[in-house]
């Protein structure tokens, strides 16, 4: 079959595996394996965010070899699994929403496979037969959440989309997701094109670091929900599952990419791949549907060896899948003992019993901490619930900015009932300029050490800035990056940032400074990122409007970022949206976005009448993440309706004119005294929408009127030189 172009992209590019890939597995005859998120894990490796493939393949032989001995038989790896149902709303059972029977009929399915103990293992050719493998492994449904409470593994979900493709990778695994460091997380939804893809594991090679968070958000595999369980192993008869792919081994399948299994041919065809397993035969390319062994013709073997397409890493149908070798098991030990987020899964909460403790504290939300204020000493309030079995009576709290010394405060007399919750206010936080990372932990509760530590700290970034501006205001980032504005996440280390572009002005082509976020890159979904103003005076207008220019282009009809305006009239300590820019009708561009010319532009204005007369007023851009692509800003300006505004008045030493010209106006001040002399006069190149100061402290104290001229219109104004 002739290979589409697309296809020969991804093989080309599978083979550059860093130590995030995601797998997409497809046994369409009509249709080779096609990897959605090639050109995600490609941009990781050129932008150097992931090692090359070499390099985990290097630290995983090394790991391999340092490993002495494989673990007995008698000792058994379990793993924690949480399946996400993501379902369209239909009753339990029906559609998408499948039945706990058909989610216990796959778990059984991964146990009995990894263990070899599939009743189909007696089909496995004889040659291949002395190689076969097994794990000792149990995969258990989580028995507790992440908060300890009782669970059955299983959580439904009504999903913000009908149907799922394998671009909405992160809104889909938003919509419930545990911590992948405690839980396999599995989702199973109505999977568009695929039945079902994984994310390999990364190893703990140095420089990663940074990177670790975004990558744990969409830890774990997805599935179709028709290929998805069994109807083999007792658990019932699945009428919704597909008739190839009925026994539960597209799971198989993918859990073994969890575990750093790669496809059996090595994603290159004609004999030129590799599966770093040195027990699998050579493979031409994937096989499909259920041919006789051996493989005819033998055309299609590499170096005389028949393919081994009975193994769980090829593309045939589930009743021609039944092994693993024993190298592959080898691979799969040293990734689950060695790497990060599958090593920390065998010791996880979520395998024992929620064992309710008689006293365990939990700290459950952070709340009234603003992501931007003036306040360098804020008061935020933290919701405390007593999840132990006896009455909290007391409990310490400790807290600290930037790592700094902890402070340390006691609560007593107490009498807290078993799932209560209370709500504390913290005093005596003191932050620095820009950004704060606050930490909170509770301990001690009733004198005793807690017996569920894994519920007591949460911590949150706040920013602290003071900075002033006024209105008339023109930013339009030629003097980068000194503009007054500030960045501010605080979720995340992901922000704004300043960059020149090929044209970044809709109307001055010889401006080409901006700011922009990268959405195109970053993996957390509903990531929020703020570009916030200085804090304006806009105590001296009656009205007030924002215009600025900003260029966007979706990634593709399935993501859905979002940038709305919002207003403050607090300093920021509490913000009011005012409205959204629509980017859902932006054009489509696949590919990072960058603006090259003016036409690449829209110009947007916002009225901020409501905010007029007030003092302490900031103006915030946030974009929300949807996974979409880059967003540009520029040109940011605030106008007031009347051409200048003089201020303050009267005054001594400087009164200042702010201009609201729009365009760039040649214009002139005139000062004149009662007797109509002139007594100072300063020109101006272009007075568009800035403030200009004009000195008066050489002048008299008494009544004055201000001209401002322009070559087609003259306004004047009274001003008062205060003093003595």
């Amino acid at each position: 079959m002739k290979a589409l172009p697309v296809l020969q992209s991804c093989l080309r590019w599978s083979t550059s595996f860093g130590c995030l890939l995601l797998v997409f597995f497809t046994f369409d005859l009509q249709a080779q394996q096609r990897c959605a998120t090639v050109e995600y894990e490609q941009k990781l490796v050129l932008e150097k965010k992931l090692p090359e493939k070499r390099d985990f393949e290097s630290w995983l032989q090394r790991k391999t070899k340092q490993r002495s001995t494989l673990r007995t038989e008698a000792s058994t790896y379990h793993i924690p699994v949480v399946v996400h149902i993501v379902h369209n709303g239909e009753p339990e059972g029906v559609g998408s929403n499948i039945s706990d029977e058909q989610v216990l009929s796959q778990i059984a399915v991964l146990n009995k496979d990894y263990n070899r103990q599939n009743t189909d293992a007696d089909q496995t050719p004889a040659d291949f037969a002395g190689v076969a493998g097994s794990i000792a492994v149990e995969f258990v449904l989580a028995r507790q959440t992440p908060e300890g409470l009782p669970t059955n593994g299983i959580v439904r979900v009504k999903g913000s989309k009908s149907t799922w493709t394998i671009n909405d990778n992160s809104q889909l695994k938003a919509q419930s997701f545990w911590p992948s460091e405690d839980y396999l997380n599995i989702w199973v939804c109505r999977l568009s094109g695929y039945l079902g893809y994984a994310q390999f594991p990364v190893s703990d090679l140095p420089g990663l670091e940074e990177y670790q968070g975004e990558l744990a958000s969409t830890d774990g595999a997805v599935f179709s929900y028709t290929d998805f369980g069994s109807s083999f192993e007792g658990y019932g008869t699945f009428a919704g599952l597909d008739p190839k792919y009925n026994r539960g081994r597209t799971a198989t399948h993918e859990v073994g990419h969890f575990l750093g299994l790669r496809h059996i041919w090595g994603d290159i065809d004609n004999c030129g791949g590799t599966d770093y397993v040195a027990d699998t035969p050579p493979q031409r390319t994937e096989t499909y549907n259920c041919p006789s062994h051996p493989l005819s013709p033998t055309a299609r073997w590499c170096n005389g060896e028949a393919p081994m397409f009975q193994n769980y890493m090829d593309y045939t149908d589930d009743a021609c899948m039944n092994l693993f070798t024993q190298g592959q098991i080898g691979r799969m030990v040293t990734v689950l003992e060695n790497s990060p987020r599958r090593k920390s899964l065998l010791s996880s909460h979520a395998l024992l019993e929620p064992n309710p403790v008689p006293n365990n504290v939990a700290l459950t939300a952070i709340v009234d901490l603003p992501t931007i204020s003036c306040d360098a000493t804020p008061t935020p309030t933290l919701r405390i619930t007593n999840r132990g079995t006896e009455p909290l009576t007391s409990f310490n709290l400790l807290y600290s900015v930037n790592d700094g010394t902890p402070i340390i405060r006691s609560f007593t007399g107490l009498n807290l009932a078993t799932g209560a919750q209370m709500d504390v206010t913290v005093s005596g936080l003191t932050l620095t300029l820009r950004e704060n990372e606050l930490y909170f932990e509770l301990t001690e509760p009733n004198g005793v050490d807690d017996e569920d530590p894994y519920n007591n700290s949460l911590s949150q970034k706040t920013f602290w800035d003071e900075t002033t501006g006024s209105i008339p205001m023109r930013v339009n980032f030629d003097d980068l990056p000194d503009t007054g504005w500030t960045f501010a996440n605080s979720g995340s280390d992901h922000n704004w940032e300043y960059v020149k572009t090929s044209n970044s002005n809709a109307a001055d082509a010889t401006d080409n400074g901006a700011v922009y976020f990268n959405a195109y890159n970053n993996a957390l979904l509903s990531d929020r990122a703020w570009y916030v103003s200085p804090v304006m005076d806009f105590s001296h207008t009656a009205r007030a409007t924002l215009f600025f220019d900003w260029s966007y282009r979706r990634r593709g009809t399935a993501q859905a970022d979002y940038v709305t305006v919002m207003a403050s009239s607090d300093c920021g300590t509490t913000f009011t949206a005012l409205t959204d820019i629509l980017l859902a009708t932006a054009e489509i561009r696949a590919t990072a976005w960058a603006p090259t010319a003016a036409g690449d532009w829209s110009t947007l204005w916002v009225n901020l009448d409501a905010y007029a007369g007030q003092e302490n007023v900031r103006l915030a851009f946030v974009f929300t993440n949807g996974n979409g692509n880059n967003f540009y800003l520029d040109n940011i300006n605030f106008f007031v309706p009347q051409p200048f505004t003089l201020y303050p008045n009267p005054a001594s030493d400087n009164f200042y004119i702010a201009f609201n010209f729009q365009d760039a106006t040649n214009a002139s001040i005139e000062v004149v005294d009662a007797l109509g002399k002139l007594v100072r006069q300063e020109s101006l190149a272009d007075a568009r929408n800035q403030d200009y100061a004009v000195p008066v402290d050489t002048l008299r104290p008494g009544v004055y009127v201000v001209r401002v001229r322009t070559s087609s219109q003259v306004w004047t104004t009274r001003f008062v030189r205060s003093g003595q």
